[in-house]
């Protein structure tokens, strides 16, 4: 790759309060796809010719030059996802056992796997998602598939090949807890023989009543002997499942207690929904500095609860947004952000003492904290020197591919209107129609 020079509009997240919108950057990604140089190109003391040639910027770079209304902003980081799902009429057991067990007992077929992903990982990318944590299923070889082809395709993601001893059918369940660390053990090593790779294994145990206290214990082992690979699962997503995990182990206070005792609980672990949460469980996920993943759409669809953004928010939880393809209706994070905001202003319609979520904190859970549930926010989610050039380039008048059409009545942008407007125009009008490009690590690798 050569050097490229962006100049235009530019959109990034430095903190939850902290949205940073620049109307004319001049942002400088170098030949590994690292950048290098962002500036506000209206507040320089020169021009730029003598600026670029000040931090060495003058020779051999691409210059790149956006046009009016465009704009750059980080990658979406979608915390949870997993395989694309119907059936939203069904609550979450019940929804598993008919639809979801039997639709990831099919990808013991290799083929039917690589197909599927293809097309999946296809669209992730397409919809402006950079970085995806993922759920495969328990079959090694087609897990294995996902992983190179998340590799070779530019996604950068966590792979977890699901790992369930119990409760699913005959078909879909592993013969014994050894066999399915081996298996895992057998696809981090995988993992690891893919050269300059931006995927990382993830330890994923279904939930809690898809495992026996043997398997919890082995992976608990993997966990520890593998200290930096990370841990996905979920938490207090349903009523009926919180109930059936304390009978499966009735020794213990809590959901969350259940995979604290067996070592799970950790600055490395990323837990889908947790809607339902007691005090004492988030006062354990804050000691335990554990991340969460809010799933909006899914929790609606499969009527599983609201999930206390806000509240968790200001606890000080890391949290991050979940499409959860099998439950929610999107592969992209757009409409999931949408849900998020409107199950905020929900809760507060409820209760006045609800605080609603800001433009701010919802492009941050998007990006930025989103990175930081998945431990990356030292090199990625936001523009600045030294991050990974993981990026979408947005044009919000562009109302078919290769298309741009000042005016576009889909999105009512005029021709000069601020940048902070045409972004919260696209964030809940728009769609992976405007995304031009999509860069992971400087390579672009869609549109």
């Amino acid at each position: 790759m050569s050097r490229r020079l962006f100049i235009g509009g530019l959109v990034t997240s430095h903190s939850l309060s902290e949205l940073q919108i620049i109307q004319r950057a001049a942002l400088g990604v170098d030949e590994q796809g690292v950048i290098q140089l962002v500036t506000d190109l209206d507040q320089l003391h020169t021009d730029l010719d003598a600026y670029l040639k000040d931090v060495g910027w003058y020779k051999e770079v691409d210059v790149i030059h956006l046009r009016p209304g465009m704009f750059l902003c980080p990658g979406f980081v979608d915390t949870h996802t997993a395989n694309t799902g119907h059936g939203m009429h069904l609550q979450l057991l019940d929804w598993l056992e008919q639809l979801t067990f039997p639709e990831e007992a099919k990808f013991s077929d290799a083929q039917y796997a690589e197909q599927l992903y293809a097309s999946v990982i296809d669209r992730y990318l397409r919809s402006g998602t950079t970085t995806a944590c993922i759920y495969a299923t328990i079959h090694l070889q087609a897990t294995k598939i996902l992983a190179n082809l998340c590799h070779e395709k530019g996604l950068r993601a966590f792979v977890g090949r699901c790992q369930m001893d119990r409760n699913a059918p005959r078909n879909y369940v592993e013969s014994s807890a050894d066999v399915s660390c081996k298996h895992t053990e057998e696809f981090i090593q995988y993992c690891q023989t893919l050269p300059n790779s931006l995927v990382q294994p993830i330890l994923t145990p279904r939930f809690a009543i898809a495992c026996t206290p043997d398997l919890l214990a082995g992976i608990g082992e993997l966990a520890t002997k593998n200290s930096e690979i990370r841990i996905q699962t979920h938490l207090d997503e349903n009523q009926s499942e919180i109930s059936e995990t304390l009978k499966l182990f009735p020794s213990r206070s809590s959901y969350a207690d259940v995979y604290d005792h067996y070592g799970l609980l950790n600055q490395r672990t990323i837990l889908a929904h947790a809607i339902h949460l007691t005090e004492d469980e988030i006062n354990l996920l804050v000691e335990r500095q554990c991340a969460l993943s809010h799933c909006p759409t899914s929790n609606i669809q499969l009527t599983s609860g609201v999930f206390r953004l806000m509240e968790l928010v200001r606890r000080g939880l890391k949290i991050g947004l979940g499409s959860d393809i099998s439950g929610g209706y999107s592969i992209g994070l757009l409409p999931v952000l949408r849900e998020a905001n409107t199950l905020s202003r929900t809760l507060a319609m409820q209760d006045p003492r609800q605080e609603t979520a800001s433009l701010e904190i919802l492009f941050y859970i998007a990006t930025l904290g989103g990175a930081q549930v998945c431990g990356l926010d030292d090199h990625v989610g936001k523009f600045a020197k030294g991050y990974d050039f993981d990026a979408l380039l947005v044009d919000p008048f562009l109302t078919q591919p290769g298309r741009s059409t000042p005016g576009n009545p889909g999105l009512f942008v005029q021709k000069d209107e601020p940048l902070a407007s045409v972004l919260e125009k696209w964030l809940f009008c728009g769609d992976d129609r405007n995304i031009v490009e999509v860069y992971v690590r400087g390579r672009k690798v869609c549109c």
